[in-house]
């Protein structure tokens, strides 16, 4: 998990809002949006620095998922998903204690 994540999930923590972590799978199921999922995953893996973000094969997909058909798959062991509205509120929160205007 790189260092962003660990500091949402503080943050979270420190505020009680919800959050899980889990797996993720973007998949192509056809040879056409095999370009976009490249750019897809350039964009995230170097750009955002999204950790352990992989680029899979069909039978890399197969193997993580056998139920799942497609040419070529984003896999992300730790994705997150939290409830951004409660995070923005509470970013609201320490803004406005901070003499911020909203």
């Amino acid at each position: 998990m790189g260092p962003g994540s660990l500091l949402l999930r503080k943050f979270c923590d420190e505020n009680k809002i919800e959050y899980e972590f889990g797996k993720k799978f973007k998949v192509a199921s056809k040879n056409q949006k095999l370009i976009a999922f490249d750019n897809l995953y350039l964009k995230r893996k170097k750009k955002n620095g999204v950790d352990g973000l992989q680029l899979v094969d069909e039978s890399k997909i197969n193997e993580l998922e056998p139920y799942v058909k497609g040419v070529k798959g984003l896999w992300s062991p730790n994705t997150g998903i939290v409830d951004y509205v409660k995070l923005t509120e509470a970013y609201a929160k320490i803004f406005e204690s901070k003499d911020g205007q909203i």
